[in-house]
């Protein structure tokens, strides 16, 4: 079978995809970032649509990716687990410093801006 003739790899596609867009969205976040506190202007609109597109792009092909490999994921979590939930004390460190940054990023939004 010639490689015109072979069919598209979904899972390879897939985290492809999801892996690329990944790769972009630090790229437009920061040109956002640069742009904050200009007017709306075309390049600041293009930026936006930009990231826009690539978040959802990032999160329907990392859902598919999901999907795709949902019975190999099952057997390495059942695996791994051993049938119990054992959260370590380094988990729930990442967890306490994951919720604070998101807490403290959502409570700087709602400063009054000068």
């Amino acid at each position: 079978m010639n490689a015109a003739q072979r069919s598209l790899d979904k899972r390879a596609f897939s985290a492809q995809m999801a892996g690329l867009s990944a790769l972009s969205l630090p790229f437009s976040g920061l040109a956002l970032h640069l742009l904050q506190d200009a007017p709306l202007t075309g390049a600041r609109h293009a930026w936006m649509a930009v990231h826009t597109a690539l978040g959802f792009v990032f999160v329907a092909f990392g859902a598919w990716h999901v999907w795709l490999n949902r019975r190999p994921l099952a057997a390495g979590f059942r695996r791994v687990l051993g049938g119990r939930l054992r959260v370590t004390r380094e988990a729930r460190l990442a967890l306490l410093i994951l919720a604070a940054l998101v807490l403290l990023s959502a409570g700087h939004a709602q400063l009054p801006v000068h």
